[in-house]
């Protein structure tokens, strides 16, 4: 299962603390294939108010949830989101292996 950082978790928390909407979390899912390579794909990262059914939810350091869609869980497995910020507080997140 995929696993976050604290960074990251603070990283996430802030986003949807900032956003001050009724949107609880983030969802990873797959996006759109890159070039013509029909085997490598993007990831997508949305902000949602709820997980669907057939969803798993991880809780972030910090208690952001992420809601990973089926279809990502394998994928993500052993692999763990973590956060950067640079000087000037913008804040990029990495998936790298566990």
């Amino acid at each position: 299962m995929l696993a976050i950082t604290p960074e990251a978790g603070k990283v996430l928390k802030t986003a949807l603390d900032a956003a001050g909407s009724p949107m609880t979390a983030f969802r990873i899912s797959l996006g759109p294939n890159v070039g013509s390579a029909s085997d490598v794909r993007t990831l997508s990262l949305d902000v949602v108010d709820q997980p669907n059914d057939e969803d798993a939810v991880v809780t972030a350091p910090g208690g952001a949830s992420v809601v990973l869609d089926p279809d990502v869980v394998p994928l993500l497995d052993r692999k763990t989101l973590d956060a950067t910020i640079d000087a000037e507080g913008r804040s990029s997140l990495t998936l790298v292996n566990s």
